[in-house]
């Protein structure tokens, strides 16, 4: 066998276990909760912290967290202008979320 050959054989063996040792974390648990979880506990500043969420285009009735909104004197108004903003220049449907008070 030429080195190329082996160098061919060896890396698609490779991607073939990466591939198949990837597995999809279902859409109920992940990131967003995390976030959530743990702004729900940590506020930071004076002001509430925000998320941004996106309407999810697989599952309409779902949100997808996109951006955390923090450290601003008013987390809200800042929130509101990066989600007034997404919805007008971005694809997609974009809202403020409260994570903590």
């Amino acid at each position: 066998m030429r080195l190329t050959q082996v160098v061919r054989v060896t890396c698609l063996s490779l991607l073939a276990i990466l591939i198949s040792s990837c597995n999809e974390i279902p859409s109920s648990v992940g990131d967003h909760e995390d976030v959530a979880r743990f702004f729900g506990n940590h506020k930071c500043g004076e002001s509430p912290d925000y998320a941004i969420e996106m309407q999810s285009t697989v599952e309409p009735t779902q949100w997808d967290h996109v951006i955390t909104v923090h450290g601003f004197t008013d987390d809200f108004d800042a929130c509101e202008k990066l989600v007034d903003h997404l919805n007008r220049t971005a694809t997609g449907n974009y809202r403020a979320v409260p994570l903590n008070r």
